[in-house]
Formats: structure tokens, C-alpha cells, sequence
């Protein structure tokens, strides 16, 4: 079937992750610091993903490919949601996680948002490993 489904140009790709959260199927993942297309039945071809690549490397373009799933789109939904339970719940506050290289963007909105709030919160920027350990600079 003829469809519209994302492409990736992956020489332009950042590994930014922003496509990976615009997804609402998850048909998006980073691998090896770049968006891949995980699977083309995942991708509904509506392009969400498209305004949020920051270096314009994700494209619609129409062509032959498998039908685009709404029930394998929701078995794999339900079962990403199962492995994203936080192991960190004595914290107060959802965590995000994002590459390391889009970290400076990150500090420099939390430093405006916290200066614009006018109260003056304790923080500190740490490296946290996958199994929960901070990471020494």
C-alpha cells in the first residue's frame, strides 16, 4: 500500500530525542544517538514528529510500505508504558530522561524558569547511571 511515512536523514539527525516524544505511536526510538524508525506499521504518516526535529532531518514522503497497525501500535504503547516505571520514587517530581548532548539546552531553561519565578529553589545538575548510581564528574 501507498502511504505517507516519516524518513529520517540520519547525517542530519542531532539525537536530539524531540521526534522520539512527539510520537504519540512510538514509532520512534533512539539508537546509537540517532531517531530510527522502529517499525512502518507503527507510523500513522500524520507527521507529528516533523515540527519538533530541530535540524529538519524527518520528512514525509509517500510511498510503498506495510499498513499502518492501530493494534500492534497499542500492545506496543502498552507494554513501553510497562518498562517506564520510575525506580526513583521517593522523589518528588517526574523525571524525563534525555541525551546527554541536549543537556545544555535543558540547564540553561531550568536556570530562566527558576530565575522568572523569583524564589530561589535549591538545585544541582548530576549525572544519574541506568541503575540509579550518581555519576562523579
Amino acid at each position: 500500500m501507498k502511504r505517507n511515512i516519516v524518513k529520517i536523514d540520519e547525517y542530519k539527525c542531532n539525537g536530539c530525542g524531540l521526534c522520539v516524544t512527539a510520537c504519540h505511536e512510538g514509532a520512534l526510538q533512539l539508537i546509537d544517538g540517532k531517531a530510527r524508525l522502529i517499525s512502518e506499521s507503527y507510523c500513522d504518516g500524520l507527521g507529528d514528529c516533523l515540527p519538533e526535529c530541530p535540524t529538519g532531518a524527518i520528512v514525509l514522503e509517500k510511498r510503498e510500505t506495510s499498513e499502518y497497525d492501530e493494534e500492534a501500535v497499542k500492545k506496543h504503547m502498552e507494554k513501553s508504558n510497562e518498562n517506564l516505571q520510575s525506580k526513583l520514587g521517593q522523589w518528588p517530581c517526574q523525571l524525563k530522561l534525555v541525551p546527554l548532548n541536549a543537556c545544555g539546552g535543558i540547564l540553561q531553561a531550568v536556570k530562566k524558569a527558576l530565575s522568572n519565578s523569583g524564589k530561589m529553589i535549591p538545585w544541582n545538575v548530576v549525572t544519574i547511571s541506568t541503575d540509579g548510581r550518581i555519576l562523579e564528574d
